[in-house]
């Protein structure tokens, strides 16, 4: 009976270690450029700390403005993951950030997902975290989004999307939010874990016989 509990337990730990979420990006901009990272910089005027004020090295930052100017944003950063979408996949990110004044500016901080299809880009979901919700200085603050592919997404190459602003003026200084360790991870669907649970019972059944 020990033995056979020992054997279901190996075989709960295999099914468990099979179903965990499949890491498809991570990245704490190493290199030097966003470009260097893989990023798309077309419509964007996000910059790319290379000194040791990160989390804890490089990190990157939008948003700013100048009087009369209020009004005016970053743009936004684009990665192509290289990851194929499949039926039924659910996603979810996670980012560390911050803010770079310790004041409120207004501003806010965009993180989506989407994918290109040939009548251009589709979004599957975003979050915003407004300035007041972004500490100032790296304070554990993690932001995350957990987004379900759609019919019309599946065998098209998932994309992140990362936009700052407006950022406002205050009459002193600009708003520049932070942003670091950025992971894109995709969740096994529940049928899949129940499948992985299948094949273990019936594997132990083979055994018993």
């Amino acid at each position: 009976m020990e033995r056979k509990l020992i054997f279901v337990s190996m075989v709960m730990v295999c099914v468990m270690g099979i179903a965990q979420a499949g890491v498809i990006m991570t990245d704490g901009f190493d290199a030097d450029t966003l470009e260097a990272n893989g990023w798309d910089t077309t419509t964007s005027n996000w910059n790319i700390s290379t000194g040791s004020w990160g989390n804890p090295g490089h990190y990157i930052w939008g948003g700013g403005g100048t009087a009369g100017q209020e009004d005016i944003d970053s743009g936004r950063l684009v990665k192509d993951t290289g990851y194929v979408i499949q039926a039924g996949d659910t996603f979810t990110v996670t980012f560390d950030m911050k803010s770079l004044a310790d004041a409120d500016f207004g501003g806010s901080l965009l993180v989506g997902l989407g994918y290109v299809d040939g009548t251009g880009e589709q979004i599957l979901g975003a979050v915003e975290y407004l300035d007041t919700e972004i500490p100032y200085g790296w304070n554990n603050a993690q932001g995350t989004l957990t987004v379900t592919a759609t019919a019309g997404a599946v065998g098209n190459n998932l994309y992140i999307g990362i936009g700052a602003g407006p950022n406002a003026w205050n009459g002193t200084s600009a708003q520049r939010i932070g942003v670091d360790n950025v992971v894109i991870e995709q969740i096994p669907e529940p049928a899949t874990l129940a499948l992985l649970g299948l094949g273990g019972l019936l594997s132990l059944k083979r055994r018993r016989s």
